[in-house]
């Protein structure tokens, strides 16, 4: 071969490289893994070429010759460069085109993105559906339940939605098209509009304050957090400081009085504000990836007030999930198993023993890896520790006491828990992309173990509720 071809085959793999590497439009290696491993590729390739370089300057080849040759391997190198750059991108686009018609709201009738209880009515329950649509349930026997749905933005997802904590009176929405919309809970009526965000928003929580105020926070693409006065429906608040997504607002249990709430961001950080601040009070840092949700533990003892438990949990998209003590601002323990982006996270249960000084908690999270997972651990005010040390000693760090696996109905995007009408008993509703499953759970915080007594698919009362809802316009929302 002559020195150009051996130079242009020592260069060939960088942008092969490039053409693998951008192909791939997610990996899940480990972020530190996969920066080593594009290191050593590229020193690799590098030192291929110094080395031609040096072999042919040391043969006795004059600078001119070696220039030519260095010119002559440069054009052939663009020229491969701009080909497989071609490829690449209308690879990309293909399989971009391919994935928007799958992923159109139209197409996905089932999948949910938000779910909710409400603050009082324990067995009222809202969900927000890509396709554009919230359904509503009320009622905990199956045979009594009532399903209503809502086409709140046609052709636009909803994202997020809550029920108000005013009298059982209105439900909220917001929705891609950038607006938040507020409704009557017995007709349907659209109440208020206004827009939200300068992007999609992500996430709704509201927050009552020590004057018994309630105040409405959103969360958006556009880095920002917004608090609302939900009588006016006025911005109160702007706040700055993500430098990416904001995924989910979450208010803190036992310190909302004091108006404390809880962000977390695809900048890989938690961020803790006050709504009297305008800056945030302090950040959790330690994920690798973006961080797509957080939730306060609350307490199974109402006359605790949260004093042994300052625990948050959050999911995130270096596939694990992470156990906080927000008061320390220390990591507690880092939980791995899931394969996938992890979408969603709640605690299940917190219960005391009887001196309170010690208590068990169960999380559980969600994946697009298409599971559910249960994790359970002992905790006291001084010191932590995983329930099973056994599984602590693993290697991959997986502790879930409980996997169940959901492959045929797609990837988990949504969790919400409430607690049942005994202190072990508790449902889950996870969102998928083609269900809605409720599971009734019973748990041992003794042995740390979780048994599912019973498993519901809702969707069928999913899609066959907009026929029994008379069809109502109202400026840009219709109810269906």
């Amino acid at each position: 071969l002559d020195d150009g071809l051996i130079l242009f085959f020592a260069l060939l793999p960088i942008p092969i490289y490039m053409f693998f590497r951008s192909s791939s439009l997610r990996h899940h290696q480990g972020h530190q893994q996969s920066q080593r491993k594009r290191r050593l590729f590229l020193q690799s390739t590098m030192t291929t070429f110094f080395v031609v370089l040096i072999v042919k300057l040391s043969s006795g080849s004059s600078w001119t010759t070696m220039l030519d040759l260095f010119l002559e391997v440069l054009l052939r190198f663009l020229f491969i460069t701009l080909v497989i750059t071609f490829l690449s991108l209308s690879y990309i686009m293909l399989k971009v085109r391919r994935k928007a018609s799958e992923s159109m709201p139209e197409n996905q009738p089932t999948r949910v993105k938000s779910i909710a209880f409400h603050p009082t009515e324990s067995s009222w329950m809202i969900l927000a559906l890509y396709s554009g649509h919230v359904v509503i349930c009320k009622g905990d026997d199956d045979d009594d339940k009532s399903f209503c749905r809502y086409a709140v933005s046609p052709g636009y997802v909803v994202r997020a939605c809550l029920f108000a904590p005013n009298n059982n009176d209105t439900w909220i929405a917001a929705s891609d098209d950038k607006m938040i919309r507020v409704f009557h809970n017995r007709d349907g009526r659209l109440l208020h509009e206004f827009q939200g965000h300068d992007d999609y928003i992500r996430s709704l929580a509201i927050i009552v304050v020590s004057t018994g105020r309630s105040l409405l926070l959103s969360s958006s693409d556009d880095m920002t957090v917004k608090v609302w006065d939900m009588e006016s429906y006025e911005c109160l608040k702007t706040l700055h400081g993500h430098l990416h997504y904001v995924m989910q607002v979450c208010s803190n249990p036992h310190n909302g009085e004091t108006g404390i709430f809880a962000t977390a961001s695809l900048d890989r950080t938690i961020k803790f504000w006050s709504v009297d601040e305008d800056d945030s009070l302090f950040t959790l840092d330690g994920h690798e990836d973006g961080v797509n949700a957080i939730d306060f533990c609350h307490d199974d003892d109402e006359n605790n007030h949260g004093n042994n438990t300052p625990f948050l949990v959050s999911a995130s998209d270096d596939l694990t999930v992470r156990l906080w003590n927000y008061q320390t601002r220390q990591q507690l323990h880092i939980l791995r198993g899931h394969v996938e982006n992890v979408t969603a996270v709640s605690f299940l249960w917190n219960h005391h023993d009887g001196d309170s000084s010690s208590s068990s908690l169960g999380i559980v999270s969600t994946s697009e890896d298409c599971t559910v997972r249960f994790w359970s651990f002992r905790s006291c005010p001084s010191t932590y520790s995983n329930n099973n040390e056994e599984e602590e000693e693993k290697e991959d760090g997986e502790a879930a006491i409980k996997t169940i696996q959901y492959a045929r109905l797609g990837r988990g995007w949504a969790l919400a828990t409430k607690r049942g009408s005994a202190a072990n008993h508790h449902q889950v509703t996870i969102g998928l992309d083609q269900a809605c499953m409720v599971l009734n759970v019973q748990s041992d915080g003794d042995s740390g173990t979780v048994t599912v007594s019973k498993e519901t698919n809702m969707s069928e009362h999913i899609l066959e509720t907009g026929q029994h809802v008379p069809a109502v316009v109202h400026s840009n929302s219709m109810i269906v």
